[in-house]
């Protein structure tokens, strides 16, 4: 995938293994990041990773319930939806 962003494979490559618990993956990932956007760049990255998950983590756990568009999406996706 190719898009507009500054150094797009290496971010997707970082929060791909930050969210799918990759350990194996995490240092490499992380490693190539900084190097293509440097270190401040990539602490927010994972900042921004983290907060996400939070958020689906409180949502999850408050037991709000996806709305029907998100659900066809996640069904497109075969991803279980809560």
């Amino acid at each position: 995938m190719s898009t507009q962003i500054a150094a797009d494979q290496e971010l997707m490559d970082f929060t791909d293994a930050i969210v799918a618990h990759k350990s194996d993956a995490i240092d490499s990932t992380r490693s190539a990041l900084v190097e293509a956007v440097g270190e401040a760049a990539t602490v927010r990255a994972a900042a921004v990773a983290a907060n996400f998950q939070m958020m689906n983590i409180l949502v999850d756990g408050a037991g709000v319930p996806i709305g029907s568009a998100l659900a066809a999406w996640a069904d497109t996706l075969d991803v279980p939806a809560p």
